[in-house]
């Protein structure tokens, strides 16, 4: 530095004011972000409002954890938060998600318990329309279950089998629902996930004898959108 300042006088004075100007600039953005913080969320009108550097620190400031996120994170969460669905959301390191609320956005922890199975409702069917139920061949021993590694499954009209993370992510089910999808087994081997897909080997033939396969009990929390073209279900 000494050097510097020999060849260019004034030199360390203009970098301590950029430096102090700097600061202030960041002190200014954290004070506006902490005005439009509140019990753990902050206004959506509030955000839409406010510059665009303002609302990147509010998120920021929600996250409160390091490493802080990376700028896609907050790019995303932007979005949603000016223009996004109520409903909406991002999943974010250490379990927390950005949660899109009707007049406000929020950070919380994820919920990752299982909720208490549903219980299998089955019963003979020649063949219907409805859309909230599957229909498999008889005979198979049914149990509902959740999630867990190395399932995988030949949906209808799939060429192969697919493992079961690829289709929930293809389906668009968020990360944090997905160890609370409830999935119906047949006979041990993932038969049916339901409003997404069926297993080639467990569906009844069109026009055969089938088993009317439907889930009671679904919690508010186990209620999925899901974008597959397959026949909808309780969870669809």
């Amino acid at each position: 530095m000494p050097e510097l300042e020999r060849d260019r006088p004034g030199l360390t004075r203009r970098l301590r004011a950029a430096a102090a100007a700097a600061a202030r600039l960041q002190d200014g953005l954290e004070a506006s972000a902490r005005d439009l913080v509140a019990g753990g969320g902050a206004s959506r009108a509030a955000l839409r409002g406010a510059a665009q550097a303002v609302r990147m620190e509010v998120y920021r400031q929600l996250y409160g954890r390091m490493p802080g996120l990376a700028r896609r994170h907050l790019e995303a969460m932007d979005g949603l938060a000016v223009a996004g669905p109520t409903g909406a959301g991002i999943d974010l390191p250490g379990r927390l998600r950005f949660r899109v609320e009707p007049d406000r956005v929020s950070i919380g922890v994820v919920d990752v318990t299982q909720p208490p199975p549903p219980a299998l409702s089955v019963r003979p069917c020649p063949g219907c329309t409805d859309r909230w139920a599957a229909h498999l061949r008889p005979g198979l021993r049914l149990a509902v279950g959740y999630r867990r590694p190395g399932l995988r499954m030949r949906p209808v009209g799939s060429p192969g089998t697919r493992k079961l993370q690829d289709i929930l992510v293809d389906a668009g089910i968020p990360r944090h629902l997905r160890d609370r999808l409830p999935l119906v087994f047949a006979d041990g081997r993932l038969a049916w996930v339901p409003g997404i897909a069926v297993d080639a080997s467990a569906a009844a033939p069109p026009g055969s004898p089938a088993w009317h396969v439907s889930l009671r009990g679904i919690g508010e929390s186990q209620v999925v959108v899901s974008g597959s073209p397959h026949p909808r279900s309780p969870l669809s």
